[in-house]
């Protein structure tokens, strides 16, 4: 008798085995896991957006004459088979980054859009290589002190810029800045003025200097 009960208990485990691969093959088969989600090309108002495909992220550069407030989808090409919530057509507020997601079958991708005018920044500005200027990229301006026996009629600038960015004068120029010079700074379709000026005082260049010097006996300059 237990012979038997044994056997019975033996049957029991292997039908039941099987009633759980046959439930699991059930549910995969109706799973659609093999497309892919990508964004493969986006225009917005006329504008291509570059991608980064590894951190999901699509960076669109627009003119300055462009509003952000109302932005248009005009083209936007997916993975075979995939589908997003920001079709052709689609208008929305560019304001802050926002989030388009891809789905194909059961799989689904999220991708960040974020959409700036272009945009000119100066990010160091030197007179003959030891006069650091005072940049205010909101402003426009760049304020530079130096000592009352500095030659100003005879300046070297030397600057550098956010990446694409070109400068007239270009950097390494020597420059009369007896009055404030004007920089024409130009990136893509963004044409900005920048103002320099330059004030010879003793005693706020060699102050200057003194902090200078000390950043770099810390080696943080």
């Amino acid at each position: 008798m237990k012979s038997i009960t044994n056997i019975l208990y033996v049957f029991l485990l292997v039908a039941m085995t099987f009633a759980f691969q046959s439930c699991d093959n059930n549910n995969t088969s109706d799973m659609q896991l093999d497309g892919d989600t990508c964004i493969e090309t986006i225009k917005i108002n006329g504008f291509s957006g570059i991608i980064d495909q590894k951190a999901k992220v699509v960076s669109v550069n627009v003119s300055t004459d462009v509003d952000l407030e109302n932005l248009c989808i005009d083209e936007i090409t997916l993975s075979k088979g995939a589908t997003c919530d920001y079709p052709v057509g689609t208008k929305f507020d560019g304001t802050v980054p926002r989030s388009i997601k891809v789905v194909n079958g059961n799989v689904f991708s999220a991708y960040t859009v974020s959409v700036k005018h272009d945009n000119v920044e100066f990010l160091t500005f030197t007179l003959d290589g030891k006069y650091s200027g005072s940049i205010d990229n909101f402003a426009r301006t760049i304020q530079c002190f130096v000592p009352m026996e500095a030659n100003i009629k005879s300046m070297q600038a030397v600057f550098t810029v956010n990446e694409g960015t070109t400068v007239t004068p270009e950097s390494g120029s020597l420059i009369d800045f007896t009055q404030p010079v004007k920089f024409t700074a130009t990136l893509r379709t963004a044409v900005i003025e920048y103002t320099v000026t330059v004030v010879q005082d003793d005693i706020v260049a060699d102050a200057e200097g003194i902090y200078r010097q000390f950043l770099r006996d810390r080696g943080t300059w």
